[in-house]
């Protein structure tokens, strides 16, 4: 079974947007043990956002059943493109219950400059994002730090819909040519309104 992990690394050097906490990792060696202690936001690295986040949805992380977080995936090739928006063949090519990842290569200045890749990223527009609730995906992932700026009119009119941000992914040009595909993104049981994700991806089996 062939898995594509689409998830950035959490260590000290992960770089946090503006104003968050930066996981900060502490190893402690002794008595033929080791024991590391992280510290940290939950809204760094490759993670999921919940409701919970813009809006007065007062579920957290750990009451979602965990077939929330998989589904087949769809990606959208969107790279150069700023602001993103809605094309024709969308219609046919989103269905409900799919995980839809927006490929825009801003994964490239997550490490090299994180200035840029969290002041100046492609976001998507309301009639895009509009059309992805009313078609009710399942989750919407990208490798950027987010869909939208202030005051994050994108998450708050998806999060009502039960659609979860899936943000700050890489490695979505291994998912080019591999045909149909399914994504896992799965967030900590914790009482919280966003969590860490280890985010991978498989292709389908094709039946014979």
């Amino acid at each position: 079974m062939k898995l594509i992990d689409l998830s950035q690394i959490i260590n000290n050097q992960t770089p946090a947007y503006p104003g968050d906490t930066s996981p900060v990792i502490t190893t402690a060696k002794g008595d033929g043990h080791t024991s590391s202690r992280l510290s940290s936001g939950f809204h760094v690295a490759t993670h999921l956002d919940m409701p919970m986040h813009f809006t007065d949805d007062a579920r957290f992380c750990a009451d979602f059943p965990i077939d929330s977080f998989a589904g087949p995936g769809v990606l959208l090739d969107v790279r150069g493109e700023s602001p993103i928006g809605m094309k024709p063949h969308y219609d046919q090519l989103i269905q409900p219950g799919t995980i839809v990842l927006l490929y825009t290569g801003h994964d490239q200045y997550f490490n090299s400059d994180p200035d840029k890749y969290y002041k100046q990223y492609p976001q998507i527009t309301m009639e895009f994002a509009q059309f992805l609730t009313d078609r009710r995906i399942k989750m919407l992932g990208m490798d950027t730090c987010s869909p939208d700026y202030a005051p994050h009119d994108v998450h708050k009119l998806m999060f009502p819909a039960d659609i979860f941000m899936l943000e700050n992914l890489t490695n979505l040009a291994a998912l080019l040519d591999i045909g149909p595909f399914e994504v896992f993104a799965l967030p900590l049981k914790v009482e919280a309104e966003a969590s860490f994700a280890r985010a991978f991806s498989r292709p389908t089996r094709q039946v014979q």
